[in-house]
């Protein structure tokens, strides 16, 4: 029900302009407000923390957790609304790569490191399990008050939604784990979470990796599995899908180098549209609004996302 002027938008990126407390002030509200000046339709703002317990988020790293949030990130919406652009905000949470918090290591699908030789994480009880699932409707709750247009779930780059969805990571034997609806299971449950407190016309999005490009490394996905992953994430509500690609192995399938080739990953997207009827956002190393265009002529995505382009020029 939702509609945006046009098809750009604007890829969560950390610049971890927050206050050392996690809330906007003057200067991440300044930067966000150039972006929407510049004329993007759609900002998805970085990745913000939902749990501040069994998770430490980065130090500035904007912070959804708490009620006295919410005013605060209220000026954000009212200063990117005043320029007709929508916007979302990521919800993050960090599992096996956040730092050991008060509360002990820090919580994931499993005791597997986020990379070999690091510590194990805590390995989730189911009921743990639904202590963070309460805390990203919780989290989406406090950004419709504040004025978001909708919500991302961050679900790609290694970060515990994505350490469920990954064989890799994912070892277990109970209704979390195993065939690929167990290992959506903890996404699925957030969206209807999220819906049922919200309503079902605050829309969710979804980014979640397309190819993860490690086929050296056993157990992680390829784009064979994106199709099968990406019908379950809309049967249960996904409003629109996110495609990224990489891993805790891979970041250059995500944030690749400059000298990569436009377009180069754009055959994941494609198979993901391909594969539902709800929008499909993609980056694609786009570096001009012509190559932009491009993708929107060739059926590859629904909107273009952009990065690094629009931290360089917000216009």
């Amino acid at each position: 029900r939702m509609t945006i002027k046009n098809r750009a938008v604007m890829a969560p990126m950390q610049v971890l302009y927050g206050e050392i407390d996690g809330h906007p002030g003057p200067r991440i509200i300044h930067y966000y407000e150039e972006r929407a000046r510049g004329g993007v339709g759609l900002i998805i703002v970085e990745a913000t923390a939902v749990d501040e317990v069994n998770n430490t988020p980065w130090e500035h790293q904007l912070r959804l957790t708490r009620d006295c949030f919410i005013a605060d990130f209220e000026q954000l919406t009212e200063a990117i609304h005043k320029y007709d652009c929508r916007v979302f905000v990521q919800l993050h949470h960090y599992g096996a790569k956040s730092a050991p918090t008060a509360a002990g290591a820090p919580w994931s699908v499993s005791d597997i490191p986020a990379m070999p030789g690091g510590k194990p994480p805590h390995r989730m009880t189911e009921e743990e399990i639904k202590t963070v699932e309460d805390r990203f409707v919780a989290a989406a709750v406090r950004a419709k008050k504040a004025g978001f247009d909708g919500v991302e779930l961050a679900g790609a780059h290694g970060y515990l939604l994505a350490q469920f969805l990954s064989p890799y990571y994912n070892d277990r034997t109970d209704c979390y784990g195993g065939t690929p609806e167990n290992r959506c299971r903890i996404y699925t449950e957030i969206i209807e979470g999220i819906h049922g407190a919200c309503g079902r016309d605050f829309p969710v999005c979804v980014r979640f990796p397309g190819d993860e490009f490690t086929p050296q490394i056993p157990k992680t996905l390829t784009i064979a599995d994106c199709p099968e992953i990406a019908r379950i994430f809309e049967g249960a509500g996904a409003d629109a899908l996110s495609v990224s690609n990489g891993n805790n192995f891979n970041a250059s399938a995500n944030c690749e180098p400059y000298y990569y080739e436009p377009g180069w990953k754009k055959h994941v997207a494609k198979a993901v549209k391909d594969a539902v009827s709800i929008p499909v956002i993609a980056t694609n190393t786009i570096k001009d609004p012509e190559f932009a265009e491009q993708m929107l002529g060739e059926g590859v995505c629904d909107f273009v996302a952009l990065g690094r382009a629009l931290i360089a020029d917000a216009m």
